[in-house]
This record gives structure tokens, C-alpha cells and sequence, in this order.
């Protein structure tokens, strides 16, 4: 099966972000000469520049070593040490549904 991987060009774009989004590419086997699609920041304005990079990655072909990064795995800890902490998850919310999401690309 064959999804988009995609990674948001703003202000808040690491280069991290960006490993990411190439390591994704490699452990789907994507070939190196596969064209990167330029996602406008608004369908409505294209004069408004590029929003994202988008590339076609096939979950079957994700290689099982690829893992998040260390830092990664530290992040996660942090929220849900937090949420343990506190006894009560609904003060990292908002962090936890962004750890479901990133989660996802590893499924």
C-alpha cells in the first residue's frame, strides 16, 4: 500500500524534520531519483511559495530496522512521564496526539 509522506515547510522545520522525512523515503525503498513534490503553501495563492515537500512511500517496503531516533524516543518519554507524573494525560494532550501521529509512520 502506497501513502504520502509529507513534512510541513514553516518556522518550526528542523533539519531533524527533514531526516526524518528522507529516512522514510530510504526504508520504503524509494529510489534516489524519485521527484519530490513541491506542496504550495495555499492551493488559492500559489504565489504564497511552498508549504511542504510530499513523496509516495510504500508501507510494505518499509525496511522493519527503520526505529525513531534516539531523541525521539527521549521526547516521547518526557510526555509520558509527565502524564504519569500528573496522574492525569489531559495536560499533555495536545503532545500526546502529535506522538499518536508521528507513531503512525511506524505502522
Amino acid at each position: 500500500m502506497a501513502v504520502r509522506a509529507r513534512v510541513e515547510i514553516d518556522d518550526s522545520l528542523t533539519f531533524g524534520d527533514l531526516y526524518q522525512f528522507v529516512d522514510l523515503a530510504r526504508a520504503s525503498n524509494t529510489p534516489p531519483d524519485t521527484k519530490v513534490t513541491l506542496v504550495p503553501a495555499s492551493d488559492r495563492e500559489p504565489d504564497l511559495g511552498i508549504g511542504g515537500l510530499e513523496v509516495e512511500v510504500t508501507i510494505a517496503g518499509l525496511d522493519s530496522q527503520f526505529r525513531p531516533s534516539t531523541d525521539e524516543v527521549r521526547q516521547l518519554l518526557e510526555v509520558i512521564e509527565s502524564a504519569a507524573e500528573d496522574g492525569d494525560a489531559r495536560g499533555v494532550l495536545p503532545e500526546l496526539q502529535e506522538w499518536r501521529d508521528r507513531l503512525l509512520r511506524y505502522t
